[in-house]
């Protein structure tokens, strides 16, 4: 299990045991195996039926680990049929079928197995999302995954991870001296935002919108740091960034929320990396992500300003 998913993803992979199965009942214990599992960075539990199970089961299970452990549910599948593997796609629920395939969206995968060569990756991973922009803000060139390894303080296998992804979603950032794939810095910073901009995703994975302001030191995000980098007046409230580690260990998980129509203490994003900007914002290229789909001209006239101003 643990050597197959390394080697299709190119991550670091842990797998320990999950002990806190009095929260669930008799007979979900009886039915499935549930592991945390941390890949990368990024934590999940990874659930493994103990006999063959039906859709309406999997998505049962799918809700109930996702309310009670406020994590991602990932299945393991020894057997799988088309109809139930296109119903999960469909349904964005995460699953490794063993030998062939790894679908979790919500980290960026989704890869096929064929004589040990990745086929397909549909959706960027936030560990070379993070690689792009920090390339672009530094006007880091000529680097192999050895050097993109030491800049991002990873392993040589997410470094070369990254490469791959890169490569698979045909961004034209890599020049090939044979089997040596080689990261260019392509153009102004400009022209580089421009060519890698359509490859990138919102970074923001969830939204806590809690009843009072939380006394933390925490990195700005959206409009909270977008207001801070332009002459645009903030909401009333203030908008955080962490990443899924602080949520747990700072407790916001945990923390009074209100509804999303109601007007919040604050809001803390979960977001699936962090490039801290002036020590205490988040990026202006993520910011630029968070609001990708406004139609407001205010905030697109600050983005502009922004951009002009720290990163152009």
């Amino acid at each position: 299990m643990k050597n197959f998913i390394e080697k299709i993803l190119h991550q670091n992979v842990l797998i320990s045991s999950y002990e806190k199965l009095d929260q669930f009942s008799l007979f979900f214990q009886k039915s499935v195996v549930l592991n945390n599992i941390t890949i990368g960075n990024m934590e999940a539990i990874l659930v493994k039926p103990i006999e063959n199970m039906n859709l309406s089961m999997i998505r049962h299970i799918a809700q109930e680990i996702g309310n009670k452990t406020n994590r991602v549910c990932i299945f393991y599948f020894l057997k799988l049929s088309s109809y139930t593997h296109d119903r999960l796609i469909e349904e964005g629920i995460s699953f490794v079928w063993e030998e062939k395939e790894v679908y979790i969206p919500c980290f960026g995968y989704y890869l096929k197995q064929n004589k040990n060569t990745v086929l397909s990756v549909n959706q960027i991973s936030f560990l070379t999302q993070k690689f792009l922009l920090k390339a672009l803000y530094e006007e880091w060139d000529h680097l192999n995954a050895s050097d993109v390894a030491k800049k991002l303080e990873v392993s040589k296998m997410s470094a070369s991870r990254i490469f791959s992804e890169i490569e698979s979603l045909g961004i034209p950032v890599l020049n090939t001296n044979g089997k040596r794939k080689v990261y260019r810095k392509q153009g102004t910073k400009k022209e580089i935002w421009n060519t890698i901009h359509d490859f990138l995703r919102n970074p923001v994975i969830k939204e806590f919108h809690l009843e009072q302001d939380i006394d933390a030191d925490l990195l700005k995000s959206e409009m909270t740091a977008l207001s801070s980098l332009s002459m645009l007046e903030d909401r009333k409230y203030p908008v955080y960034a962490v990443l899924k580690r602080d949520v747990k260990e700072k407790g916001i998980h945990t923390m009074s929320q209100i509804p999303y129509n109601e007007s919040p203490g604050c809001i803390v994003q979960e977001v699936g990396y962090c490039i801290s900007f002036h020590h205490d914002l988040i990026d202006p290229l993520s910011v630029v992500l968070m609001f990708q789909d406004n139609k407001d001209p205010r905030i697109e006239k600050a983005i502009e300003q922004m951009l002009e101003e720290y990163v152009w």
